[in-house]
């Protein structure tokens, strides 16, 4: 009928919009990563002559007299601080640039959030967080790279963490629906402004202050070497859940290396 066709034109227009945005998407994150790789190399050199320069010039403060020498400590201190800062940002540039081809392998999706919460336990003490974890014991494995699903778990839990500067609490949830195994990571933080939304997996794209906008460009484009999809829920000022989804691994698939 009349109705069916233009409901079935309507769906397949809708759908060409989606895959024409997800295409554009992924031309500005090779774009990105091109441009990221040739600034962090042009950045390098300038920066390890200036950290090389500050340790000479360590020896010739040492000569100073000691009210002199205190400042000039000090003052070299920051600037060796500051280019250490500047290095892991060129790392975190090079990483993003140089994402390796996912190697994948049978992995324990509880076994990587396990390591994860020893990992991150100190730091959200100190922060005054509570995250629980709920993994349901039938959570099938997953075909994965376990270096790289890891990254991809841990950007998520800190991007939770930075949403709460005062303290507050992340869930964290592992469960099979079926032929998927989803995992559900939620905080209490300051959410998502509405107008961001539709920008967050941006590549470059940040709120925060000293933010390289990378972290979740990184979780989409490791998902997709994952087989994995990502969606999220936030409300503004009450927090955000991010929905993972990761084919189980068939039987077909645990002939695939397993997970050292």
């Amino acid at each position: 009928t009349e109705t069916y066709y233009e409901s079935s034109v309507e769906a397949l227009e809708h759908r060409a919009e989606r895959l024409h945005t997800e295409l554009a998407r992924w031309e500005r994150l090779a774009a990105v990563g091109s441009m990221a790789a040739k600034v962090a190399h042009e950045i390098r050199n300038p920066l390890s002559a200036i950290s090389l320069n500050a340790e000479l010039l360590q020896d010739e403060v040492a000569e100073l007299p000691p009210g002199r020498r205190s400042e000039g400590r000090r003052l070299l201190g920051s600037i060796l601080g500051q280019v250490d800062r500047l290095n892991a940002l060129i790392e975190e540039y090079l990483a993003f640039a140089r994402l390796p081809r996912a190697e994948l392998c049978n992995v324990s999706v509880p076994r990587v959030l396990e390591k994860l919460e020893h990992l991150l336990q100190g730091e959200l003490r100190v922060r005054g967080i509570e995250m629980t974890m709920s993994v349901d014991a039938g959570v099938p494995e997953i075909a994965s790279d376990p270096r790289q699903l890891e990254q991809v778990l841990l950007n998520l839990l800190k991007n939770s963490i930075e949403a709460m500067p005062d303290g507050g609490r992340i869930a964290v949830v592992a469960e099979a629906r079926g032929d998927i195994v989803e995992v559900r990571i939620k905080d209490t933080g300051c959410g998502i402004r509405e107008e961001h939304r539709a920008e967050i997996f941006d590549p470059l794209f940040t709120t925060k202050d000293g933010g390289t906008g990378l972290g979740l460009s990184f979780v989409q484009q490791a998902l997709r070497e994952l087989q994995g999809r990502v969606e999220f829920t936030s409300t503004a000022g009450a927090g955000t859940e991010f929905v993972l989804h990761f084919p189980a691994a068939s039987s077909e698939a645990a002939g695939v290396d397993q997970e050292e």
